[in-house]
C-alpha cells in the first residue's frame, strides 16, 4: 500500500502533489470534524428544545392537575358531608325542600370560601327529580331526561367513579347559552346501605381553568387540553394552527414529542398527560420561536467554517498564483513545443528566482528553435515543389510515348488519314496540357483536356468505345489537379476495353462527396482484374503503373493523405476508379 501511494505521489504534477497535501491535511479533517461539530450542535439544541418544550407541558399539567384536586377536594367535602346525607334522605318523598335548599348554600359558603381562583358552582339533582344549588336553572328542561344521559349510564355501571365533562344537557340545564363551562359529575351514596341519593355536579368555568397554563403557553405558540375522548375542552391558540386539524392526528401515548409542518412550518408538538382525568395537554411551539436564542451559536459555527474555508482559499490562491502558476505556464509552454502548427510563444520572466532561470532558459531554447523550424520549412518547401514537378514531369512524357506509339502503328498499317486526325487531336491537346504553370485547373477545363484525349484513342479502335459523360454543373468551376484524369482514362482504354470483346463502354462521373469534397469515378466494362491495389504500402504492384502511381502521389502530396485514389475491379467484371479531391472554389487560394 505504500509503496503504491510513493507510486501515485511520485506520478502526480506539482500542483496535483500540493492539493493532495492540502487536502489530507486542511480539507478532509475540516470536512470530517466541522459537519459533525454540526450535528453535534444540531442535536444539543434539539435535545434542549425539547426539554424545555417538555417541561413548559408539565407545569401546565401539574397546575391542571393541582386544580382539579382542589374540585374533588370541594366534591368530596360535599360527598362525605353527613349533615347533607341525612337532610336528603329525610326530604326524599316529602315536600320539605326548603331545608335541603337552606343547607346546600350553607355549605356552598363553608366549602367554596376556601378557593378563591376559581368559581365553583354545586348543583345536586336527587332520586326524585329535584334540583338545588346556586346556579339559575332552566324550568323548561326535564331534570328526569338526566337519566338518559351517556354520563348518567355510565356512573350506573361504574358508580364510584367522577367524570369530567363539558355537556349540551347541562348546559341547558344551567340556562347557559355560550358553552363554556366544565363539569365534574359523581353520585351521592347513602352511608348506611350505599344506594344512590342523587347526583353531584360541579361546574366552573372553562376560562378560570385557562388562567392557570396561560402563562405557560409561547407568545407564538399553542396549548390545547382535550379530554380522554378526544374532545377539545379548552385552549389557547396563539399560533392559529386549530383550523388546519392538527388535533385530527396526534400521536398516541401518554406522552409524546415530534415535529409536524403545518401551513409550510414547523413546530415543535410535546403530548403530556394530566393523571386525573386523564386529559392531555399538548403544546405547539414553532421551531423557529425556539431557534431565536441560539441565533448566536448556530451562526458562530457557519461563520467560523466560512472564514477558515475562504482563508484557505485565498492561501490556494496564492500558492497557485505565484508558486504553481509560473511552474505550470512554464510546463505548458514545453509541452506545446511539441505540437506541430503551434507557435512558440514567449514565458513572460516574472521573478528572479529559480523559475525566473528556468523561463529565461526557455526562451532562450524557443529562439533557437525558431531559427532551426524556418530553415526546415523551407527546406521542405524546396522539396515538396521539386517532388511534385518530378512527377508532372514523368506523365508528360508516359502520355506522349502511349500517344505517339499509336498514331506510329496508325502510319505502318498505312491509315494516314486516320493518324492525321491523330496527330491533329495530339497537337490541339499537348498544347493546351503544356499552357501555363499552374498546378491546378478546373474540373472544364480538365474535362476538355480528357475529352480530346479520349477523341485520340477512338481513333485506334474499329468500332469507337461508348462514352457517357455525368458532370455535376455547380462543381465545374471548382479546382482540381491538372491531367489527373488522362492517366486513369488511358489505363481504362489500354488495360481494360482493349482486351474485351463486345461493347465497349466507359463512364466518367464528377460530382459533389458531401459538403467539402469532390468525388470523381471513372467506369469501364473492361477485363477487369484480381489485382489488388493498396496505396498506403510503400511497395505494391501499383508501382508498376506508372500512371495510377503518379495520379495518387500528385494528390496526396498536394492535398494530404485523406485524399488520394482507390481502385475497384473484378476479373470480367470491369474497373472502377475513384479520385478524392477537396472542393476547391475558383476564387479560394490553394495552400
Amino acid at each position: 500500500m505504500k509503496k503504491y501511494l510513493v507510486r501515485l505521489f511520485r506520478s502526480k504534477s506539482l500542483q496535483n502533489k500540493m492539493l493532495f497535501c492540502l487536502i489530507l491535511t486542511v480539507i478532509l479533517p475540516s470536512a470530517i470534524f466541522i459537519p459533525a461539530l454540526y450535528v453535534y450542535q444540531n442535536s444539543t439544541i434539539e435535545r434542549d428544545i425539547n426539554s424545555i418544550n417538555m417541561e413548559r407541558s408539565q407545569q401546565t399539567s401539574e397546575q391542571l392537575e393541582m386544580v382539579y384536586e382542589q374540585i374533588n377536594s370541594v366534591s368530596n367535602l360535599y360527598f362525605l358531608d353527613s349533615d347533607l346525607e341525612q337532610t336528603l334522605q329525610e326530604a326524599e318523598g316529602t315536600e320539605n325542600t326548603e331545608q335541603v335548599g337552606q343547607l346546600v348554600s350553607l355549605l356552598q359558603q363553608r366549602y367554596n370560601a376556601t378557593n378563591q381562583k376559581i368559581d365553583m358552582h354545586v348543583t345536586i339533582i336527587t332520586n326524585d327529580d329535584r334540583i338545588y344549588g346556586d346556579g339559575s336553572y332552566d324550568a323548561g328542561v326535564s331534570v328526569a331526561r338526566s337519566r338518559d344521559t351517556w354520563w348518567y349510564q355510565h356512573l350506573q355501571q361504574w358508580p364510584w367513579e367522577t367524570l369530567w365533562l363539558q355537556d349540551e344537557y347541562l348546559d341547558s340545564l344551567h340556562g347557559v347559552s355560550d358553552p363554556n363551562y366544565i363539569y365534574s359529575v359523581r353520585l351521592l351514596k347513602r352511608f348506611d346501605n350505599w344506594e344512590n341519593q342523587g347526583i353531584l355536579i360541579v361546574s366552573f368555568l372553562e376560562s378560570d381553568l385557562a388562567k392557570f397554563y396561560a402563562n405557560t403557553v409561547p407568545s407564538a405558540g399553542s396549548e390545547f387540553i382535550i379530554n380522554q375522548n378526544g374532545v377539545l375542552v379548552t385552549m389557547m391558540d396563539n399560533a392559529g394552527v386549530y383550523a388546519s386539524g392538527i388535533l385530527d392526528h396526534l400521536q398516541d401515548g401518554y406522552s409524546a414529542i415530534y415535529k409536524e409542518t403545518i401551513n409550510g412550518e414547523e413546530y415543535q408538538i410535546v403530548i403530556n398527560t394530566v393523571r386525573t382525568p386523564l386529559w392531555r395537554v399538548i403544546t405547539v411551539t414553532p421551531t423557529r420561536q425556539m431557534l431565536e436564542q441560539y441565533d448566536g451559536g448556530t451562526l458562530m459555527l457557519p461563520v467560523l467554517s466560512g472564514v477558515f474555508l475562504l482563508s484557505l482559499a485565498l492561501f490556494s490562491v496564492f500558492v497557485s498564483r505565484y508558486i504553481i502558476g509560473p511552474i505550470k505556464e512554464l510546463t505548458t509552454s514545453v509541452q506545446r513545443v511539441g505540437g506541430a502548427g503551434d507557435s512558440l510563444e514567449r514565458i513572460p520572466v516574472r521573478s528572479k528566482d529559480e523559475v525566473g532561470d528556468l523561463a529565461v532558459e526557455f526562451n532562450n531554447m524557443l529562439d533557437r528553435i525558431d531559427a532551426l523550424m524556418a530553415t526546415i520549412v523551407d527546406e521542405q518547401n524546396a522539396k515538396r515543389t521539386a517532388e511534385l514537378q518530378s512527377l508532372y514531369a514523368q506523365i508528360n512524357p508516359h502520355f506522349i510515348y502511349n500517344t505517339i506509339a499509336s498514331i506510329r502503328y496508325l502510319i505502318i498499317s498505312g491509315e494516314s488519314q486516320r493518324a492525321d486526325d491523330a496527330l491533329r487531336a495530339f497537337t490541339q491537346l499537348l498544347r493546351s496540357a503544356i499552357t501555363g504553370g499552374e498546378e491546378l485547373c478546373t474540373v472544364q477545363q480538365e474535362v476538355s483536356l480528357l475529352d480530346e484525349y479520349i477523341n485520340i484513342q477512338q481513333l485506334f479502335f474499329e468500332q469507337p468505345f461508348q462514352v457517357s459523360w455525368q458532370i455535376d454543373q455547380q462543381i465545374r468551376s471548382c479546382k482540381i489537379i491538372k491531367l489527373s484524369l488522362q492517366p486513369i482514362v488511358e489505363n481504362a482504354v489500354m488495360h481494360g476495353l482493349k482486351g474485351k470483346q463486345g461493347p465497349k463502354k466507359l463512364r466518367i462521373r464528377i460530382a459533389p462527396s458531401g459538403k467539402d469534397n469532390i468525388l470523381v469515378s471513372i467506369t469501364d466494362n473492361g477485363v477487369g482484374t484480381d489485382r489488388v491495389f493498396a496505396f498506403d504500402q510503400p511497395s505494391n504492384e501499383y508501382s508498376k503503373n506508372i500512371g495510377l502511381k503518379n495520379v495518387h502521389s500528385r494528390i496526396v502530396l498536394h492535398f494530404g493523405k485523406e485524399y488520394g485514389v482507390r481502385f475497384h475491379s473484378k476479373p470480367g467484371k470491369g474497373t472502377t476508379v475513384e479520385l478524392l479531391f477537396p472542393r476547391i472554389e475558383s476564387r479560394k487560394e490553394v495552400m
